[in-house]
């Protein structure tokens, strides 16, 4: 049944919830290459502080869309 409703076309939510999920891993990864890199931001009054790491969230909500596009199937 599902590779059925996959070749015909029938799981139009289910394609949209998994091209979503493939973007979002991909700006996962990168994010996450860039976060790789040695990039911290200094203040005003010279304290260091990191890049906030995006790359978990993005990972995670790809895994979320990818839970919900086989759901609808």
């Amino acid at each position: 049944m599902l590779a059925n409703d996959i070749s015909h076309g029938h799981g139009w939510g289910a394609d949209v919830c998994l091209l979503i999920a493939v973007i979002c891993a991909v700006a996962a990864a990168v994010v996450y290459v860039l976060a790789a890199r040695p990039h911290r931001t200094t203040t005003d009054s010279g304290r260091v502080v990191p890049v906030a790491p995006w790359a978990p969230v993005l990972a995670a909500t790809a895994l979320a869309f990818i839970a919900l596009g086989l759901l609808i199937l």
